[in-house]
């Protein structure tokens, strides 16, 4: 009777509550990884229940956690979420969380975040070091590489509903000499550069919502993608060293 009453309310009240059914599960963090998802690292610090956590968040790595803490829901008997029983108070973790509405069937209560569980959406991380399998050929990577290099776990494409293309420009494209980005009511944070083969060549801070005069000289003349890390996610641009 309650499980019936429960699903009547779900669907009333417009709330995720999802009958797991994973298959194909891929051990790797960033096959499921894109620019519209929240990843940032974060500490373990109460887990009243198995079903759900408290989480201290650390680090924004992509896009914005705005709160100090946050309840995320684990695996409640229904759901497709992360057994949370895996982890311990005080471990911290690369997360990959989902954002939403979702009810734990546990307790009855509604939750904004979950670990989902189908695909790899966690790394633990220790001594300024994530461990766990990152890409096929990454396992356990220096944390500041990882997120120097996170772009490269998401396809050469932004998401168009956070980061509208029109919202970021480079000039001149083609360059010769110095490339800059200008943007539309977005801030700048980090840039890097790589080359044709995925190779990282180059990175630049920014400055609120334009970097001007990036020396690219030095770069032999070809392709290049730019990964524009902002405060609404990270965007890549092509552009054409000549």
């Amino acid at each position: 009777m309650k499980t019936s009453f429960l699903l009547l309310f779900c669907l009333i009240a417009n709330i995720n509550l999802i009958a797991c059914n994973c298959s194909d599960f891929v051990p790797i963090f960033c096959h499921d990884a894109d620019t519209s998802d929240h990843i940032a690292l974060v500490e373990i610090i109460e887990m009243p229940e198995y079903s759900w956590a408290k989480f201290k968040v650390i680090e924004n790595i992509n896009k914005t956690i705005s709160e100090d803490t946050i309840d995320v829901l684990g695996q409640d008997g229904l759901n497709c979420a992360l057994g949370l029983g895996i982890f311990e108070i005080g471990d911290t973790i690369v997360a990959n969380l989902n954002s939403g509405n979702f009810i734990n069937s546990a307790n009855d209560l509604n939750y904004q975040w979950m670990l989902w569980h189908c695909n790899l959406r966690y790394l633990r991380y220790s001594a300024g070091e994530v461990i766990g399998r990152v890409t096929n050929e990454i396992t356990n990577q220096d944390y500041e590489t990882f997120k120097t290099e996170i772009s490269f776990c998401y396809d050469f494409v932004s998401s168009a509903s956070e980061i509208p293309d029109f919202e970021v420009e480079l000039f001149p494209n083609p360059a010769v000499s110095n490339i800059s980005i200008q943007s539309q009511n977005i801030r700048i944070e980090h840039v890097a550069i790589y080359n044709s083969k995925g190779v990282l060549v180059s990175t630049f801070k920014g400055v609120n919502d334009a970097i001007e005069n990036i020396p690219i000289d030095d770069l032999n003349n070809g392709v290049y993608f730019m990964s524009i890390n902002t405060s609404e996610g990270i965007l890549r641009k092509k552009f054409i060293k000549m």
